[in-house]
């Protein structure tokens, strides 16, 4: 959850950061860091003085960080499924499972 949050944040910031600068300016707080790196979220208190349009743009980009932020997530676990399904594939072409069985040696 720390590194979905952290993927938002940042991508809210650089993102109205390049829509809406002078927003941009008003809303950020301070700098704050985790151990995904550094990141500059949104000041609540900050939001709740703007005006309603400017609320829609930040509404607007947050909606779109949240989908961009589920799509880089969603990326390794679909690297995962196609690496297994490669693996599956591969044994069922060399045959399948096939039980070995151990002996022990004798002296």
């Amino acid at each position: 959850a720390a590194f979905l949050g952290n993927i938002q944040d940042k991508h809210i910031d650089s993102e109205l950061l390049a829509k809406n600068s002078t927003i941009h300016e008003q809303v950020v707080g301070e700098e704050k860091s985790s151990i995904f790196g550094d990141y500059r979220p949104l000041d609540q208190e900050k939001i709740a003085v703007l005006t309603d349009e400017e609320k829609k743009v930040i509404q607007t980009t947050t909606a779109t960080a949240k989908k961009s932020a589920l799509m880089t997530v969603a990326i390794f676990p679909t690297i995962m499924l196609i690496c297994y399904l490669i693996l599956i594939f591969y044994f069922k072409r060399k045959g399948g499972y096939k039980a070995v069985e151990l002996a022990e040696q004798k002296e």
